[in-house]
Order: C-alpha cells, then structure tokens, then sequence
C-alpha cells in the first residue's frame, strides 16, 4: 500500500494547519488582555466615581456644617445683643433707682425740717398765748408829710452861727418824740446851739426800729424774763407801726441836718480815722520786702 504523500508546504514554509492554530492562539491571547484592560479601566473608573461621590457627599456635610455653625454664630450673636441690652437695662434701673432714692431722701430731709420749723412755730405760739403777746408783721411806712423839716438849703452851712439861724426856724426844735424823751437825750443825735461852738457838730447815729425798741424796753422793763429781742419780735403790728414812726422821725431829723453840715456822726469819722490807719500800717508784702533788701545793702 502506497503511504499517502505528504501535504504540500505553504510557499512560505509553513503548513496551513499550524498557521491556524497559531493565529487563533495568538488572537484568543490578545483578546484575553485587551479584556483584563478594559475591566481594569472599568473598575477605576468606577473607583474613581465612587470617590468622586465620597468627595461630592465630603462637600455636603461640610456646607451642612458651616451652615450650621453660621446659624449658631448668628442665635450666640442676638443672645449676645440681647445679654446686652438686658445689662444696660439693669444699670440703668440701678441708676434710676439711686435718683429715685435720693430724690426721696431729699424730699424727707425737708419734710423733716418744715415739721422741726411748725413745731417752732406751735411751741413759740403757745408760749407767745402764755405771755399774752402774738407775732407782728413788717411795719407800714409811717406818712412823713406832718414831719416838722428844715427848710431845704442848695448849701451846707459853713459858719455855726449859720446853723443858729437855720435851726431857729424849723418848727421841730421844740418837738419831743412821744415815749422816748425820758429815754433819749435828743441833743446826742441833732443839733443844738447850747452844745459845741462849731459846724459840723459830732453826733450819734440815729438808731434803728430794733435799737431804740430796745432802749425803751431794757429801761422800762429791767429785771423781765423776756428779753427785748424776743418782746420786739411779738410786738403787735399797730405797736411795730407806731415804734417805726418814731425811729423814722429821728432818722430824718439826722439826715436833714447831715444834709446841711449842721451835724456828723462820730462812728463814721472813726471808722474813717480807723481805716487809713490800718491802709498806712498794712504795706504789700513786696513793699516791705524791697524796703528791707535796701535796708541790707546798703
């Protein structure tokens, strides 16, 4: 039996069969890779989103949170503005209350006087029912039309026969103060040409409503538990009107003659004497100084 005669070789020196089997090995091969690339790329790629989502959610919770911690900035902001204001409240009732407190203390302070003054004014009533005596008012301005005047003069006297003259004919030389002229020696407050030979004559000043009250009172009621201070302050209003009428007579009286050079009041002329004594005496302390340094050096 003839063996069969081999298959022809490929021109190229392969057989066919081995070329196909070669090139399907080698294209499973390949397929076989380009496979395990693609699943690769298809897992990170898949990673890849799955972290790109763990980002986009990362992302989230943290403008979440900074939303909340904005939030809660804002509530601790208007608890802050409220704590604030609650504060400045309160100062400003402590404040209030302090004003307030003082304003009371203020207003019982005078409360408390006004009641220690009506006490006064009670105990001194009933002592004044007790003495029979009751409090005055100011006086009234007594009318001075019916006051004997010296007739006006452009000129003060310079000569004492002068005064003589003048003096002669004004119709209240002769006058007396009613009450007073056992009391007071009129001559001690006006002219009168029995006295010094001279113009103007010294003289004392008139004395006031109180002052010549209290002459009469201490001269008539020597010895009384009431003083003349306390008598002048509860003589009755006709009586204070009456008392004013004579000081004011006496008073005018002085004023005319002063006017007219007839008469000067000592205590003026020694306050006078008095104060340019003391002017020459108190030197400035640089004066006396200077003075004292020239003394020195020389």
């Amino acid at each position: 039996m003839v063996p069969p005669s081999p298959k022809p070789k490929s021109w190229y020196g392969f057989d066919a069969n081995d070329l196909v089997v070669s090139n399907v090995v080698d294209v499973i091969a390949f397929d076989s890779t380009q496979n395990n690339q693609q699943m690769q790329t298809v897992q990170d790629r898949m990673q890849i989103n799955n972290l790109k989502n763990q980002v986009a959610g990362l992302e989230m919770t943290i403008a979440l949170n900074n939303e909340a911690l904005a939030c809660q900035n804002r509530v601790f902001a208007s608890m802050k503005s409220k704590i604030e204001e609650l504060t400045k409240r309160a100062d400003h009732s402590d404040i209030e209350k302090t004003f307030w407190k003082d304003c009371w203390s203020d207003e019982k302070r005078k409360a408390e006087d006004l009641q220690t003054k009506f006490d006064a004014i009670v105990k001194k009533e009933e002592l004044n029912k007790r003495i029979g005596i009751f409090d005055n008012t100011a006086p009234s301005a007594p009318n001075t039309s019916t006051i004997p005047r010296l007739e006006e003069k452009s000129q003060p006297v310079k000569y004492f026969a002068s005064a003589v003259g003048r003096w002669l004919v004004w119709t209240g030389k002769d006058e007396k103060i009613e009450g007073i002229g056992m009391l007071l020696d009129l001559n001690d407050y006006l002219f009168h040409p029995d006295k010094e030979k001279t113009v103007p004559q010294v003289v004392r000043k008139a004395p006031n409503l109180r002052q010549m009250f209290g002459i009469y009172y201490n001269t008539v009621h020597q010895g009384s538990d009431i003083s003349a201070e306390t008598a002048y302050k509860n003589l009755s209003k006709d009586d204070m009107d009456e008392w004013y009428r004579k000081t004011n007579i006496l008073k005018i009286w002085q004023d005319d003659q002063i006017k007219q050079g007839m008469v000067k009041i000592v205590e003026l002329e020694k306050k006078r004497k008095a104060v340019k004594k003391e002017d020459g005496n108190n030197e400035p302390k640089e004066k006396k100084m200077k003075k004292k340094i020239k003394k020195e050096i020389k």
